[in-house]
């Protein structure tokens, strides 16, 4: 297996470097032809969603899509891919962060019976999902 970094995900989906862009559409060819057999962590999908949102400034329509694009990519692993599926989720049918999207997902997914906030739209959000 090869690890995927966030730097790499960002070359190909901004095409801001060429030469960095074609090096990750190789890899990502290559995966694609049952080559290589690609993961990554949740740590890196949350610093996607972060460098879009506050480095590129893209909508959080156009980040959702991002995310779902390369969550459900079918030769990467992802260790928490179903929480994240259900992280996006929570993240476009809400406005809260991603970073909360999965906050609440977590505690779901650990059958929490009450979540402790101080945060009123998370905690919202929280009791519309219980």
């Amino acid at each position: 297996m090869v690890f995927v970094d966030t730097n790499y995900f960002l070359r190909f989906i901004l095409k801001d470097n060429t030469e960095q862009y074609e090096i990750a559409k190789n890899l990502f060819r290559k995966a694609d032809d049952n080559k290589n057999l690609l993961f990554t962590s949740t740590i890196v999908i949350f610093e996607i969603s972060f460098v879009l949102e506050k480095l590129y400034k893209l909508p959080k329509a156009e980040i959702i899509s991002v995310l779902k694009k390369i969550i459900n990519l079918q030769y990467l692993y992802i260790e928490e891919k179903e929480r994240l599926v259900k992280t996006v989720d929570l993240y476009s049918e809400n406005k809260i962060s991603f970073e909360d999207s999965y906050s609440l997902t977590y505690s779901k997914d650990h059958q929490c019976h009450s979540f402790h906030t101080f945060d009123q739209k998370l905690h919202s959000v929280f009791k519309k999902y219980s």
